[in-house]
């Protein structure tokens, strides 16, 4: 899902300590599993928003369009509830991250599962 950016072999380091995360980095990241949500699977995405960034729901009938940082994306309703948990008068106030795949179409990212928590980024993916 991260076709567009990230070919394979093109990972040449990743940070495992002591790095700085800032919007637009690749991470690799512990989410859960696409068919069993009770298990973690290792996956690389872009940051698209963290703790202090502004987050506007606009609900619609079938989907919530979520604008976050310059992005426009449609959630499924019931994942709105779970994000919320970590938003404040629009803003995030946790330690997480929200996360996309550059290639949107197939990318299974937190459009599905909601924010991923700092003690879940394994590394910052260097060129």
């Amino acid at each position: 899902s991260m076709s567009k950016k990230l070919k394979n072999g093109d990972c040449k380091f990743v940070l495992q300590q002591n790095y700085f995360i800032r919007n637009e980095d690749i991470v690799i990241a512990s989410v859960p599993n696409q068919t069993d949500s009770k298990q973690r699977v290792k996956t690389v995405k872009r940051v698209i928003a963290q703790k202090g960034d502004k987050v506007e729901f606009v609900y619609e009938i079938f989907y919530t369009k979520m604008i976050i940082n310059n992005y426009e994306l449609r959630i499924k309703n019931e994942l709105v509830d779970l994000l919320n948990i970590h938003i404040k008068e629009s803003v995030i106030i946790d330690d997480v991250y929200f996360l996309l795949g550059d290639n949107l179409g197939v990318s299974y990212d937190s459009r599905y599962y909601g924010f991923v928590h700092k003690n879940n980024l394994l590394g910052k993916v260097l060129f």
